[in-house]
């Protein structure tokens, strides 16, 4: 019955986007959330931005319904009661970055700590089953800050027509076959992702902005992190479904870091921009990147299947080694 539910209000999320997208866009122009060409730019007219708006109005109000009516099925019930609600902060948070009224790193990064913060409170230990014990304090704060680095690194990764609403609609889909629990949430963001593609596939019409990233990122983290609060071994399986996002925005941010740059001004250094700058198209990008999460994506359903553990990160570390050697070979030819 959970599966069917689950499909059913999938496609109200889905259908409601798809419903808001036009109205959304027409709204992003008349209040001037406009993102214009630059030299580097492979749009050569003006594109709307904050079209996040559309799957964020079009799935939120579903995701609460689900929490409100499904305290006997969802896992972690009080946890997801305090994801859902604080969501509705990063969305508000992501608004005041897309329209430049948040011009301080600082303050952001701050705010987004109090909303990972809140729902912690409401997990239960997820590393106390591991051979080694791990205090309370240690526990909460690797979870704190992880959750706060996804949302910035899937806003980071938005640097393609259409890749964070493929990596969105390939890990809510993924999260729902391997854990079906998990359905209810993970299902409708997937379809609110999928609707998104309309307008956001290679060319865009419409770039999601901040609000449209930094949820999916909050949302999709903290999905994962129940998981783990059920079996930690499913942190596995949980971070090869977001190694394309997680390898390319961590290990540019350390390259960064180690070159002393600041990390928070813009920049074309992650595998994305470096692959279009060396001549793929935004198309071209989109369906690599689906390649790699088609790979990525069998290796955790095979693991999990076969109860390898953290065995099977090490293919997934394969083949993204073999991303980043091919990103390298273009930028040599």
């Amino acid at each position: 019955m959970s599966i069917l539910t689950a499909g059913l209000v999938s496609v109200v999320a889905g259908g409601l986007t798809w419903w808001l997208l036009p109205w959304v866009i027409a709204q992003c122009q008349r209040w001037g959330l406009v993102s214009y060409p630059t030299a580097r730019c492979a749009h050569t007219t003006p594109t709307p931005r904050a079209g996040g708006l559309a799957f964020v109005l079009g799935t939120l109000p579903v995701l609460a319904l689900v929490v409100g009516l499904g305290g006997a099925v969802l896992p972690h019930h009080p946890f997801m009661v305090a994801l859902v609600t604080c969501s509705v902060g990063v969305a508000l948070l992501g608004w005041l970055d897309d329209k430049r009224l948040l011009t301080q790193p600082w303050a952001r990064f701050a705010l987004q700590l109090v909303l990972t913060a809140i729902p912690l409170y409401w997990l239960p230990p997820v590393f106390d089953n591991l051979p080694m014990t791990v205090p309370w304090w240690a526990d909460r704060l690797f979870l704190w800050l992880g959750w706060t680095w996804f949302i910035n690194l899937f806003n980071f990764m938005d640097a393609g027509d259409g890749l964070a609403a493929q990596q969105a609609a390939f890990m809510g889909v993924m999260i729902s076959l391997l854990w079906p629990d998990h359905a209810l949430l993970a299902l409708p963001v997937a379809a609110g992702a999928l609707a998104f593609l309309r307008v956001n596939a290679p060319p865009a019409k419409i770039f999601m902005g901040d609000i449209g990233a930094c949820w999916w990122g909050y949302v999709l983290a903290g999905l994962m992190i129940s998981l783990c609060a059920i079996d930690v071994s499913f942190g596995s399986p949980s971070l090869l479904i977001s190694l394309v996002f997680a390898a390319d925005a961590t290990i540019t941010l350390g390259r960064r870091l180690w070159a002393k740059q600041k990390v928070w001004e813009p920049h074309r250094a992650q595998w994305v921009h470096r692959a279009f700058d060396a001549g793929l198209s935004h198309r071209q990008i989109f369906w690599a990147v689906v390649r790699l999460n088609a790979a990525l994506g069998a290796i955790a359903w095979l693991g999990t299947g076969w109860q390898v553990g953290w065995w099977m990160l090490l293919p997934g570390v394969l083949v993204m080694l073999w991303a980043a050697w091919r990103v390298r070979a273009l930028e040599l030819r």
